[in-house]
């Protein structure tokens, strides 16, 4: 009986030694994905793409944190760079949720995805969408990096005007 158990345990280990190495290659993949791929690009990943969809819609347990985003980033890019913008919102909005789940709301990537997300809605036109989730992202980074440059923060407005944003940014 002892031993039935050690081997389950080893199978187990074995067993998840095997999902860490898997997904840690296609977050190795999803990272070389350009954020706007070409048609030629699309065609390199397209065999690729369901086994990549594999860590972060199945395996998101066996991710390690730095490599958390890059395993929703990969595909998301893959699905908005071919104009499928359902798809790819799925996976920035998953993203988004998964690391404030597992990093909490005060950390980099939550940042980095709100941006992500917000990249996306501007990409479409869907300014209002947008907008807050830029503006999250921006209070975030302040918080975060409280040496965040001047000239930073003073070509914020001038960027959101290009995109047909408002402007008004509270100023610290």
């Amino acid at each position: 009986m002892m031993q039935q158990t050690l081997v389950k345990v080893k199978q187990e280990t074995e067993a998840d030694q095997l999902k860490r190495a898997f997904v840690k290659v296609m977050v190795e993949i999803s990272q070389i994905i350009p954020e706007t791929p070409t048609l030629e690009n699309i065609a390199i990943f397209e065999p690729s793409i369901e086994h990549l969809k594999i860590a972060p819609d199945n395996l998101i347990e066996w991710l390690d944190d730095d490599d958390l985003i890059w395993a929703f980033l990969g595909v998301a890019s893959f699905y908005e760079g071919q104009g499928r913008y359902n798809s790819a919102e799925r996976y920035y909005d998953n993203c988004l949720e998964a690391v404030r789940s597992r990093l909490g709301d005060n950390h980099p990537s939550v940042a980095g995805s709100l941006n992500n997300l917000a990249g996306l809605y501007k990409s479409q036109g869907r300014y209002k969408e947008a907008e807050p989730l830029l503006l999250e992202a921006l209070d975030l980074y302040k918080r975060l990096f409280p040496h965040f440059s001047q000239k930073m923060r003073s070509l914020i407005p001038e960027v959101l005007l290009d995109k047909g944003l408002n402007p008004v940014i509270a100023s610290e």
